[in-house]
């Protein structure tokens, strides 16, 4: 079972700014965003849908120590490692989801699983993140400028359901479906074909890839799968031995390209 993102249970311890998205994915990584030099973090990465544009981003927040937690097999939970059981309250993601609740998204729909969000509107800021005695690394310190961090001040709708009546800003009428996206019916897909060719088009760019990269990656491409399959998918693909069954070089845990 992952930590929960119920603030309850908290325990102490690509940039945009001031604009309304939507939250279309996420998965928790080990990888560090670009910039951040300190190497022992889990991060929440969240995939952001700008309304009213085409325009697409992922965004980081820090979630704790990766000596505390690790991606679970579909990435979407943070799975307790150590002696820690729940997220550190604060974290900068753990200061995302206060903010987000702080907007009335309920506690109740908060579970383990970073998919609970999916689906969300909220209008975005920055504001400073908190002092940190010690901490090194992390963004936006070789300027002078302090640490900032993307935190939701206005819900706009939960999953599911409609935009609230004037929560847009004005110019913003033409509100993204309240219905989500159509899943990829389930007979449709064999989930070992599917793994397959999700690992083999994405090791063809050429790149070692980490087990956990490669499962992200698998995770995008099948964002509007069905949960139950896309899950079996992710899960072949982080599978050491069944990828060597493949006929892909497994090192150390990274994924070798072809020669």
């Amino acid at each position: 079972m992952g930590a929960s993102l119920n603030p309850d249970t908290f325990t102490k311890g690509g940039l945009i700014q001031d604009v309304d998205v939507e939250i279309i994915g996420g998965r928790y990584t080990l990888e560090p965003p670009e910039g951040y030099t300190q190497k022992d973090r889990i991060f929440a990465e969240l995939d952001l849908k700008v309304l009213d544009t085409d325009e697409e981003t992922t965004q980081y927040w820090s979630a704790g120590k990766n000596s505390d937690f690790t991606p679970s097999a579909n990435s979407l939970e943070a799975v307790p490692t150590g002696s820690r059981t729940a997220l550190n309250d604060n974290s900068n993601f753990a200061i995302f989801i206060l903010n987000l609740v702080n907007c009335e998204f309920p506690k109740k729909l908060l579970t383990d699983s970073l998919d609970c969000l999916f689906g969300t509107q909220i209008h975005v800021v920055r504001i400073p993140a908190p002092e940190r005695e010690g901490l090194v690394g992390g963004k936006g310190k070789d300027d002078g400028r302090k640490p900032q961090i993307l935190v939701p001040n206005r819900l706009i709708k939960l999953p599911g359901e409609k935009a609230k009546a004037g929560a847009r800003k004005k110019g913003a009428a033409s509100a993204t479906s309240a219905t989500p996206a159509a899943s990829t019916p389930v007979a449709d897909l064999d989930p070992e074909s599917e793994a397959l060719l999700a690992v083999t088009e994405i090791m063809a760019e050429g790149k070692a890839m980490p087990i956990p990269l490669l499962k992200a990656a698998c995770i995008r491409r099948h964002m509007k799968t069905d949960t139950a399959v896309r899950n079996q998918i992710v899960a072949k693909a982080g599978d050491a031995d069944w990828l060597a069954a493949q006929g892909f070089t497994v090192e150390a845990g990274v994924v070798q390209p072809a020669a």
